[in-house]
């Protein structure tokens, strides 16, 4: 009876121990396992997390070079606007001028012939190349009144006598016309009077 409970005794601890064998090398076997799968895993995960960071990587690049040429873009818009800019406002300064003048010619036109602005005058006022093309154009509009008085007729087929009544009457005819318009815009143009009456006086 002793040598069977001695025989069980130790059959038992031999199967306790195999079993414990046993179980640590599951143990074992399943935390390699474990392990291999989480490395595989995380090498996976660091592979795509690089390849999105990559790409990433690349669109900000790509974006920054369109950033770039927009700014480009800008930059050239607001210098052509600056030019434009400036191109109209010299524009308009030189339409005011050309108009200033304008408003001026008409001006000597109406009081010239009652003494009250002269050229000379209005010349201090006035540009270099602006005062040029008043001249020019004055000049131009003697030379046509001229052509319309008939001085397009040869000297030699009119007398002299006849050709003094005729100078005569166009001087008459020029003054009376002047008179008229001078005494229509007398009320619009009566405030000149008063900035040049220094130059009347004397």
């Amino acid at each position: 009876m002793n040598m069977m409970l001695l025989w069980l005794a130790k059959r038992a601890s031999e199967y306790n121990i195999n079993c414990m064998v046993d179980m640590k090398q599951k143990t074992y076997s399943f935390k390699h396992q474990l392990e291999s799968q989480h490395n595989s895993r995380s090498a996976e995960l660091e592979k795509q997390y690089k390849s999105r960071i990559s790409t990433l990587d690349k669109s900000i690049v790509r974006k920054d070079k369109e950033i770039g040429k927009l700014s480009s873009t800008i930059s050239q818009l607001k210098n052509e606007k600056r030019d434009i800019k400036k191109n109209a406002e010299s524009v308009y300064i030189g339409v005011t001028s050309l108009l200033d003048t304008f408003s001026i010619k008409k001006k000597v036109r109406g009081y010239n012939s009652l003494g009250v602005i002269h050229l000379h005058v209005i010349a201090l006022n006035l540009t270099p190349a602006v005062l040029f093309f008043f001249i020019a154009n004055e000049i131009k509009q003697d030379n046509t009144r001229q052509m319309r008085g008939g001085t397009h007729i040869t000297k030699s087929k009119i007398p002299q006598k006849k050709k003094n009544g005729m100078l005569e009457g166009q001087r008459h005819q020029r003054q009376h016309s002047g008179s008229a318009r001078i005494e229509k815009n007398l009320g619009r143009k009566r405030p000149i009077q008063g900035l040049f009456s220094q130059k009347r006086d004397e």
